[in-house]
């Protein structure tokens, strides 16, 4: 209050000094705001009014000053409950009755009861770039806070959230996504840089204190290592862990949390324990809302492959059936097709960095494969002892094999390499690729996640005994389980 008070002599001495006939007291209605639940939360920065609820208060100011009467004002800004305007209306016409002190808003100590009951999805976007409706949109953390948000129905819930514990700023990636929602919610995010911020914060606030709610969370950026922990907190909490490098439909789901006594929701986000990423980077895209027992909106895939999909990663070209991967950079892939030339739905993205790729393998081999599909591979050493890319959009209730291939020519050393394939079961194979020209190794058997996704992991096998630790994967075929490739 020091300043506050300093402030304020300051303005009416210069008032007295100069003849001034009018001072907007848009300073003491802050002072007035914060007196309220809303506390120190009408900046974005700690000295810069934020876009919502402290304009709002400023200009009312304005207009109690200037015309008068601005509790009678039915004027309630976009994602403002009628509450808060209230709220802000009073901080602004007390303001002008008693510009030099603060006045204390006794009947805003508390949030709004909201009884609202949540039948409907809702959803916020978090990033600059804007998406339609049914979307919530908080653009940046210097927002702070936006309330009135919308469920899917169409619905004001009276619901807020705003910025507990700050964010470094935003992101625009251009990134996609199969879950079906906009592309401007999977491309831009609020992030922090771990080194300088350990952790952020939201808080969901006004809800119906009688209602469990399910958080669904959404994060994805063309990194590496960036896994991100999400931590929610009413009376009762819930922790999940959503590694978002280059992620095209990995959710964090977590379920039932009721809200706590003043009806908030306090989410807590930092980096996982597996974040080993330069700048212990995290974030989020999307954070969907919804009721107890409410499956999460979104679509699974009831495609059932009959016939395989043929990768061959690597610079060589292989001709049709063969899907070609050149190099396992940040590009994501869809639709694959099968060999028939079916698009399948399937999608693909390489979701832990592999070194780079080579055309050292065997070009002549027994399997009857073309050339160009063994000869050149993606690869990895101790730089990255583990490797992967993920497989989106499989049919949750069907089962896969999948056939991989490994080959360097020309070596002596052993440079055996292990496949792990993870769904809602898994299973892992290990093969020597050390002049390999006649050997794949099969993993059968796996369901998808009820997401429809499926983690493949590459990594140098327990008989490795090259000094780097080097190992591959030239090619990979994903086949309905129990397919007979002979036939």
């Amino acid at each position: 209050m020091t300043m506050y008070n300093a402030i304020v002599d300051a303005v009416w001495k210069a008032k007295e000094l100069a003849g001034i006939d009018m001072v907007v007291p848009s300073g003491t209605a802050i002072q007035n705001g914060r007196t309220s639940y809303i506390g120190d939360k009408f900046t974005r920065d700690g000295y810069h009014l934020n876009l919502s609820i402290g304009r709002f208060t400023a200009a009312s100011a304005w207009f109690e000053s200037i015309f008068g009467n601005v509790l009678n004002n039915t004027f309630v800004p976009n994602m403002f409950s009628e509450y808060d305007a209230l709220l802000a209306k009073t901080a602004a016409s007390e303001a002008v009755k008693t510009p030099k002190s603060v006045t204390q808003l006794t009947d805003f100590k508390y949030p709004e009861p909201n009884e609202f009951v949540l039948t409907a999805p809702l959803f916020i976007d978090f990033g600059g770039v804007e998406s339609p409706a049914p979307f919530n949109n908080f653009r940046h953390p210097n927002d702070q806070k936006i309330g009135g948000l919308m469920d899917a129905a169409g619905n004001n819930s009276n619901f807020a959230i705003e910025i507990a514990q700050s964010f470094t700023g935003t992101l625009s990636r251009g990134l996609q996504n199969v879950l079906g929602l906009p592309r401007s919610a999977s491309e831009d995010m609020f992030f922090s840089d771990g080194k300088f911020v350990p952790q952020s914060g939201l808080t969901l606030s006004n809800l119906n204190r009688d209602q469990k709610y399910t958080l669904v969370f959404y994060g994805s950026i063309n990194d590496n290592r960036t896994e991100t922990e999400f931590h929610a907190v009413g009376q009762n909490e819930g922790i999940g862990y959503l590694d978002n490098d280059n992620n095209l439909g990995k959710l964090v789901v977590i379920k039932n949390i009721q809200p706590a006594e003043d009806a908030t929701i306090s989410i807590r986000i930092k980096p996982g324990p597996n974040n080993e990423h330069w700048n212990l980077f995290f974030g989020v895209n999307v954070l969907m809302v919804l009721p107890e027992g409410m499956p999460v909106p979104v679509q699974p895939s009831s495609f059932e492959l009959l016939r395989p999909v043929y990768i061959d990663l690597g610079l060589r070209l292989s001709a049709a059936p063969f899907y070609n991967i050149e190099r396992p950079n940040n590009d994501p892939h869809f639709d694959l097709p099968d060999d028939s030339g079916t698009k399948t739905g399937i999608a693909l993205s390489f979701t832990a960095a592999f070194n780079g790729e080579n055309q050292s393998g065997a070009f002549t081999n027994t399997l009857g494969l073309p050339g160009e599909v063994t000869v050149d591979a993606i690869w990895s050493d101790n730089a990255n002892q583990r490797s992967g890319l993920t497989l989106y959009r499989l049919n949750p209730n069907k089962k896969y094999q999948f056939v991989f291939f490994g080959s360097r020519n020309g070596v002596t050393d052993n440079r055996e390499t292990r496949y792990e394939v993870i769904g809602s079961n898994s299973g892992e194979a290990l093969l020597n690729a050390s002049n390999n020209n006649s050997k794949t190794v099969v993993v059968s058997g796996i369901q998808p996640t009820v997401d429809g996704i499926v983690d493949i992991r590459v990594s140098a096998g327990p008989n490795n005994n090259n000094g780097s630790k080097f190992y591959y994967l030239n090619s990979l075929f994903i086949a309905p389980d129990g397919y007979n490739f002979a036939q």
